[in-house]
């Protein structure tokens, strides 16, 4: 920045105050002016196209490259034919089972950093598989829950079956306790355990015990629910 001092004489300039008025007015006037918001926002506007232009522009030139095979004149393409290359086939003695093609260029426009793709990737495959098993044992889970319950529902009815079926042909008590219900108790296994005796069969156990008696003892079906005249 520069004062223009044309104006005063060379003994005005030496005895010039510089915290005089006139000396600050003369900065006031030599002061560049800042270009306005709008102005500014324009400059940047251009500035960002001129940038994305000229990235549009080299990636397709780089494209466009890539895409066209090494020109004949070429040194090195030249200097391979001399020494006995020939277009379409591999390099060296064999002259099979090399690489035909040169390899491809892959341009980086992440800020990743080498093999950080694939560490995510495998990552994402190993919650995915571990997402899948969740889903998988929860199925699972649920399927064996219904069928406890199917298995408890049925072995009610076959008790409920059996002590009515007994009780009519002049039966005054079980084989066992579990084939009624009304002499099945809760703790029948704790009190097993407890007495050293042999412990009872668990439900599904149960419930085949008590289809098979039903089928044998009186020809009745528990799923149909009918009562037929032979086996």
């Amino acid at each position: 920045m520069s004062i223009n001092m044309a104006s005063h004489s060379k003994e005005d300039v030496e005895d010039l105050d510089y915290m005089s008025d006139l000396f600050i007015a003369e900065i006031a006037k030599a002061k560049p002016k800042r270009p306005s918001a709008p102005k500014r926002l324009q400059q940047k506007k251009k500035s960002f196209s001129r940038k994305g232009s000229s990235g549009k522009l080299e990636q397709q030139a780089r494209e466009d490259g890539l895409a066209k095979p090494i020109s004949v004149e070429n040194k090195g393409y030249s200097l391979l034919c001399k020494m006995g290359y020939v277009e379409g086939e591999t390099l060296g003695k064999s002259g099979s089972g090399g690489r035909v093609n040169p390899i491809s260029v892959t341009v980086k426009e992440d800020r990743l950093g080498l093999g950080r793709e694939s560490f995510i990737k495998e990552k994402d495959e190993k919650e995915k598989e571990l997402q899948d098993k969740q889903l998988s044992d929860f199925r699972h889970h649920c399927l064996s829950q219904s069928a406890q319950r199917r298995i408890r529902s049925d072995l009610k009815k076959s008790r409920q079956t059996c002590e009515h079926l007994d009780t009519i042909n002049g039966y005054s008590e079980p084989i066992a306790s579990w084939y009624w219900l009304s002499t099945c108790a809760a703790e029948e296994r704790e009190v097993a355990e407890e007495s050293d005796e042999e412990a009872p069969p668990n439900d599904e156990e149960q419930l085949q015990v008590l289809i098979n008696y039903l089928r044998s003892h009186y020809f009745y079906c528990l799923y149909c629910g009918s009562e037929y005249a032979s086996k």
